[in-house]
């Protein structure tokens, strides 16, 4: 028997780049670069917050949801992309988020899965969550590496 496992990764950065300006029209009052090394205690990436955040979404999202190959992969995008938004949304300023969401279909067969990453310890994090219902699983790992 084999199952069904269908992947999504979402990138982005929590900062407001969307509204670029160019650098004609730049004020020459603007600041410079901050040189920051390390975020304030506040904005920190704290895992134990960002599971709850990423549980609510999934329970919102996937509480009567059924296993589908043909809708799995949008949904997956779906999903990772909400979830990125809500952790924006917390105020992790100058944190990039990298959200992972896998689903696969529920056939009572193990699963393991595994993430390498390259980082300092001091400033990044990660968690994740396991929802569960009788036709699919799902797994989502939120990093959160900050920005120098």
């Amino acid at each position: 028997m084999s199952t069904s496992v269908v992947a999504s990764l979402s990138v982005g950065a929590s900062s407001s780049a969307g509204n670029e300006v160019p650098e004609t029209e730049k004020n020459v009052g603007d600041a410079e670069n901050t040189y920051i090394l390390r975020p304030v205690f506040q904005q920190r990436f704290r895992p134990s917050v960002v599971k709850e955040c990423i549980h609510a979404v999934l329970k919102e999202e996937l509480a009567n949801a059924e296993y589908s190959p043909e809708e799995t992969p949008q949904l997956t995008k779906h999903l990772s992309e909400n979830i990125k938004d809500k952790l924006k949304e917390m105020g992790f300023d100058r944190y990039k988020m990298v959200v992972q969401v896998v689903i696969g279909e529920q056939r009572g067969e193990g699963v393991f899965m595994a993430a390498r990453c390259f980082w300092d310890a001091d400033t990044d994090n990660y968690t994740h969550d396991v929802f569960m219902n009788d036709s699919l699983f799902c797994v989502v790992a939120a990093f959160g590496c900050f920005y120098y």
